[in-house]
Formats: C-alpha cells, structure tokens, sequence
C-alpha cells in the first residue's frame, strides 16, 4: 500500500515517464507553497538543462503528487539523484489540494 508520496513538477508529471522508472499510485493535483519552478539544473552527462526547484518564501509551483511506496520510492531515487536532484520533505501546510486558479 502506497504511504509515501513525491511531487512531480516536470518529467515526473507525464504517467508514461513515471512508468517507465515504477510503480506509482493515484495522483493527485497540487500546488506547493515556497517552492519555485526553474530550468536550473545543468546535466553534462546528458547534455541538457532540466527543471528543478528552489526555495522561494514568495513562490508556489503546481504538479502532482504522486502515490508510491517505499519500495518504489527507491527507484525515483536512482532515477534522479544522480543527476543532481535532492530528496526534500515538505510540510502538509505548504500543499494546496487541485488547480489552484
């Protein structure tokens, strides 16, 4: 049963990425307080920039959050880190439940 959840913000918001990498739950549409969407993230390995986040007290960014296990988590896990993504924990204040208008 899924008790853990990760907010996709980019690739992560396609059902079809998702499932290339694992299992995922429902999901669900939200807004997240503080955190700010940018092309910030410069992998060489790939020769791209992709999209990440930054702590912004002034900011939202919209996505999804996404139902996963443990066991699954740790396949996100493998999938992004090495290119330069951190695991952080958001606070349920902070998460706006739908399309916030």
């Amino acid at each position: 049963m899924p008790n853990n959840y990760i907010f996709g913000y980019g690739s992560l918001i396609c059902k079809s990425s998702c499932q290339k990498t694992g299992e995922i739950g429902k999901t669900y549409p939200v807004t997240i307080k503080r955190l700010e969407r940018q092309w910030n993230l410069v992998v060489p390995e790939l020769n791209v920039c992709a999209v990440g986040v930054i702590e912004n007290t002034e900011a939202e960014c919209n996505g999804l959050l996404i139902e996963i296990t443990k066991e699954e988590l740790a396949k996100f896990d493998q999938r992004e880190l090495p290119f330069g993504y951190s695991r952080k924990m958001v606070s349920s204040d902070d998460i706006i439940l739908g399309n916030k208008e």
